[in-house]
């Protein structure tokens, strides 16, 4: 539910927020009013997307882990190494390095990002050998 503002306290987001912030909600509305309401509809659908970008980020990181654990094994961020492109591998080597190469798979497979995740859906790109990931063809 969006939350109505008194007065007061649109006053106070408004003064809180940069000019800029607020210049396309003024242009489509007739007031501050109308566009801070805007705003706040803006903030509330972000919020929903989020996790729902959220749910499908989690869905597709264990799917895709779960698939090349069964064919390389649990640690196959490691194992199958050569055959990721430079900014997988990097994004892997991120989160070893924040969680530790130690730990646990899934816990390093969590902090991956979804752009990994998607990256992995790929054509693949440049691997640290010069050549070209072909992740259809090789995972």
């Amino acid at each position: 539910m969006i939350p109505q503002l008194s007065e007061g306290e649109q006053k106070a987001l408004i003064a809180s927020l940069a000019r800029q912030r607020l210049r396309r909600f003024r242009a489509a509305t007739t007031g501050d009013r109308d566009a801070v309401a805007l705003y706040l509809l803006d903030a509330e659908l972000a919020a929903h997307l989020h996790a729902a970008v959220r749910f499908a980020e989690v869905a597709l990181r264990e799917a895709l882990h779960r698939s090349l654990a069964a064919a390389y094994g649990e640690r196959w961020f490691q194992t199958q190494r050569g055959l990721l492109d430079k900014k997988v591998d990097a994004a892997f080597g991120e989160a070893e390095a924040t969680v530790g190469i130690g730990a646990p798979a899934g816990k390093i497979i969590a902090h991956v990002m979804l752009g990994t995740w998607v990256n992995l859906l790929g054509k693949g790109d440049e691997k640290l050998d010069g050549t070209r990931a072909h992740y259809v063809r090789d995972l």
